[in-house]
């Protein structure tokens, strides 16, 4: 008889009390339930405490292909070959006349086989198990075969439905993820998705490549959700100009009359094109923001930034049109309107369409909107965009559960999107921890302001106090005090060597000889006699005036000031005398306004009484028609030396002698020849300003210059009736500037951040109608009306009322401010009488700006009669 039949004779053999009942069941080992043996029998049961799970799990294996049934019968008894079975419980098929005398399993001797399993322990070697298999331990005891990943292919055919379920993909890719996929439910494209790095560089045409978030979509950010809300292709809200791409080849062009190699402007046309598309999507802007503000439905945190990029924008465009720029640097500029312009129309849309949909509970999701979308990473972000209408572009990890309609290929930048690398690059440094990547998207706030900082951000150079306390404090070393300056942002051209604005005051024992000898700086303020540009240039001077038209107020015999402008400046007149020369930022109007025989006084004078005599004075005008664009471009740029000019640095300026001076073998220590070095120092400064930065050439009779679309020569220009333009350029230009820095001086604060400042110098250009800092500079050819503002005729009582509400409202955080100008602040345009508080406000101005800078401001004078 086979030996595998024995074993199941025996196994039918009445079992003993101890050990009845052992095989019929098993536990589960997932869990307390029991799992019956198919050959069990219903009356058999099982004790809680027999058999250890332990010990079942190491002693039941199911019978391989190389192991017979007896075989298995032995690992599971435990028995040798040659000694009868016994295993305990009955069962259905067993036959009881065939059992054998039975005896305890532990009883039983044991020798180890090669393919038995180590011996069991005591406490489970006197358990019997049953040769019957439950399936959860045949189950288990089967080797774990490792699961394979899912495949990236397509599991639903057919045609597409044209918006998925938002966790679906109407198409997806993986691009460059290995386990992740990038799903649309609602687009028939996936767009390369744009990982942060850390170094985003800006291209030669001004953009970010696959950062550019107002041309490609970008990782959602909660916060700025109108980003995903650009317009993807020109609309209403944004015209073809915002789309065209600007390369220094195409778009820039240089400007000559500058007379600085390598400045220019953007094209005429594109700056008229994209001045036109900002302009209107500000007041598109506007105009939605104030039917938000009169509903309370528009989200203050999104009318917030709408501001700042209308601030932004505004100073961009008027950034485009009045400064000259490499070409790169315009590039970039043009480049960072069309961006911030297409933000604006993506709030516009934002704030038109999208809140209101967010608040409904309706789902628009097959009304979808032609916008660039996002990118998102969260479940609900895909769902909220989905049910709104917003292109939606979902990173999930892949999963055999991914529906996926159909595999494309991932889109690549446009080719109109420069692939060069500008120079030198923009860094931003990511915000995550180190070596993970940050795919939060908080990079683009910061980026997007940093960039306007650097395309647009000026910095208006200082007028140096005379009562600043700083000044004194490092008045005994000069390097300390060029690198408290270089502390302060204050970059100065190294190759010119100009001395600072503030002198230390020299030693006592020579203070009086210094006051009052003929060649003082202050003395010759008025006179060109003493001046280094006219010393061996014209032999023939004017002699020294006994008026300082710095020092104490002068009428102009070319216009007639506001009577209380005039009333204000007489009050202070004279102003004390100090060791320190005035500054100007433009060439102060009193050089410009004298007359000579070649220059008489015009007919239509308005006080020839007040005439100046000065023969140089054509000269200085038809040289200041040659060098009026550099000076206009050198305010805003560190490199070409912003600083502003004493009176003797504007002479010579205006004399137009560019070749320099040598110094003298033995020019001797005595105070007459160090006085004369200094002011050598100082032509020459001006020589390599003029003459090595600019580019310009010496003066010359014969030289045609330009001036309001006409052209000049000397002789043209002593009967062409030009002055009161000129005089005009020069009072606003003054006057703007300083009012600009004495504000700045007094009100700025060390931790402003850029934005702050911003948004106060935004305060101070609206007084004379402007919008940004740049407002400065008035326009080159036919002021617009915005220009002439601050000269109304007083007539005009809307103009001149407007003018004064504005200038008393940047006064009143001023210190020292009258109370009563602080309480009518609010109540000027309801005034019927305002001269009083007018009176007040212009007499506080001269008065606070004489105390600072210790001489007369340049105040505005009326505009030209067209």
């Amino acid at each position: 008889m086979p030996r595998h039949s024995q074993s199941r004779r025996a196994s039918g053999s009445r079992s003993t009390p101890r050990n009845r009942g052992r095989g019929n069941s098993l536990r589960d080992a997932r869990g307390d339930r029991e799992v019956s043996s198919p050959r069990s029998s219903s009356r058999d049961s099982i004790e809680s405490d027999d058999v250890p799970l332990s010990s079942l799990s190491t002693r039941v294996g199911r019978p391989t292909p190389a192991m017979d049934t007896s075989e298995h019968s032995r690992r599971l008894t435990g028995s040798r070959d040659d000694a009868p079975s016994a295993i305990s419980g009955p069962s259905s098929w067993s036959r009881t006349h065939l059992d054998p005398p039975r005896r305890p399993i532990a009883s039983l001797p044991t020798r180890p086989s090669e393919h038995a399993p180590p011996a069991p322990s005591s406490s489970s070697s006197a358990s019997v198990l049953s040769p019957v298999l439950s399936p959860v331990a045949a189950q288990r005891s089967e080797p774990e075969v490792p699961l394979q990943p899912p495949v990236f292919q397509v599991n639903r055919w057919g045609t597409a439905p044209e918006v998925c379920p938002p966790f679906e993909g109407r198409v997806a890719a993986q691009g460059g993820f290995a386990t992740m996929v990038i799903t649309s439910p609602n687009m028939d494209y996936v767009p390369d998705y744009p990982v942060e790095r850390e170094v985003i560089e800006t291209f030669e045409d001004g953009r970010w490549g696959l950062r550019e978030y107002s041309r490609w979509p970008q990782m959602l950010v909660p916060d700025m959700m109108h980003v995903a809300c650009i317009p993807r292709e020109p609309s209403p809200l944004s015209g073809t100009v915002l789309w065209e791409r600007l390369s220094p080849e195409s778009a820039w062009e240089p400007d000559r009359l500058t007379g600085v190699s390598g400045l220019g402007f953007i094209k005429s046309d594109i700056r008229d094109r994209l001045r036109l598309e900002a302009n209107a999507v500000v007041r598109t802007f506007k105009l939605d923001a104030d039917q938000g503000d009169r509903s309370m439905n528009l989200p203050k945190d999104y009318a917030d930034h709408g501001h700042v990029l209308v601030m932004i924008l505004q100073q961009c465009v008027e950034r485009m049109d009045k400064l000259a720029s490499p070409p790169g640097i315009a590039v970039a500029v043009a480049a960072h309107i069309q961006r911030v312009s297409l933000e604006l129309a993506g709030l516009i849309t934002y704030l038109h369409t999208v809140v209101s949909r967010l608040s409904s509970r309706l789902s628009y999701e097959r009304d979808i909107l032609p916008v660039l979308g996002a990118f998102v990473r969260d479940a609900t972000a895909a769902q909220t965009l989905h049910r709104i209408g917003l292109p939606t572009w979902f990173l999930q990890p892949l999963t055999r559960q991914t529906n996926i309609w159909r595999i494309v290929q991932v889109r690549s930048l446009p080719v109109d999107m420069s692939g060069q690398r500008s120079q030198p690059a923009i860094y931003h440094q990511a915000a995550g921890t180190a070596g993970l990547a940050n795919l939060t998207g908080n990079w683009l706030r910061s980026m997007a302001m940093s960039v306007s900082k650097m395309v647009s951000g000026t910095h208006m150079p200082p007028l140096e106090s005379v009562d600043s306390p700083a000044v004194y404090e490092f008045e005994r070393s000069s390097l300390e005090m060029k690198r408290q300056r270089d502390n302060h942002g204050h970059i100065q051209a190294k190759h010119l060597g100009m001395r600072a604005a503030k002198a230390a005051p020299p030693p006592p024992k020579k203070r009086p000889r210094r006051a009052n000898g003929p060649d003082s700086v202050v003395g010759a303020a008025s006179t060109s006699s003493t001046s280094p540009a006219h010393q061996g240039s014209n032999p023939v001077a004017s002699p020294p005036s006994a008026v300082q038209p710095a020092k104490s107020f002068q009428p102009s015999p070319f216009y007639s000031l506001h009577p209380d402008w005039r009333h204000a400046l007489r009050d202070v007149s004279p102003v004390p005398r100090s060791e320190v020369g005035a500054l100007y930022f433009f060439p102060p109007p009193f050089l410009l306004d004298t007359v000579s025989s070649q220059a008489p006084i015009p007919e239509n004078a308005v006080d020839a009484a007040a005439a100046r005599k000065d023969d140089k004075i054509l000269r200085y005008l038809h040289n200041h028609l040659r060098i009026r664009r550099f000076c206009r471009a050198r305010l805003f740029d560190p490199m070409m030396s912003s600083q502003p000019l004493t009176i003797a640095e504007w002479r010579a300026a205006l004399w137009g002698d560019y070749n320099g001076k040598e110094v003298p073998a033995s020019a001797g220590e005595s105070s007459d020849a160090r006085r004369n070095k200094r002011r050598r120092d100082e032509w020459n400064a001006i020589c390599r300003l003029f003459g090595r930065v600019a580019l310009l050439p010496s003066y010359r009779e014969d030289l045609s210059v330009s001036f309001r679309q006409q052209k000049f020569t000397a002789r043209e220009l002593a009967t062409a009736d030009i002055r009161p333009w000129v005089l005009w350029e020069s009072h606003e230009i003054n006057f703007r500037s300083e009012l600009m820095a004495l504000d700045t001086l007094l009100v700025h604060r060390p931790q402003w951040q850029e934005i702050h400042r911003w948004e106060r110098e935004r305060e101070v250009a609206e007084v004379w109608g402007g919008r940004s800092l740049l407002s400065i500079l008035p326009a080159d050819h036919v002021a617009p009306p915005a220009d002439r503002a601050p000269a109304e005729d007083p007539g005009h009582s809307t103009g001149t009322r407007i003018f004064i509400q504005r200038f008393v409202g940047i006064m009143t955080r001023w210190p020292e401010c009258p109370v009563g100008l602080i309480s009518d602040v609010e109540k000027i345009e309801a005034m019927a009488d305002y001269d009083e508080v007018r009176r007040a406000a212009l007499s506080f101005y001269v008065k606070t700006f004489v105390r600072v800078y210790q001489r007369l401001p340049v105040v505005p004078m009326p505009f030209p009669v067209m």
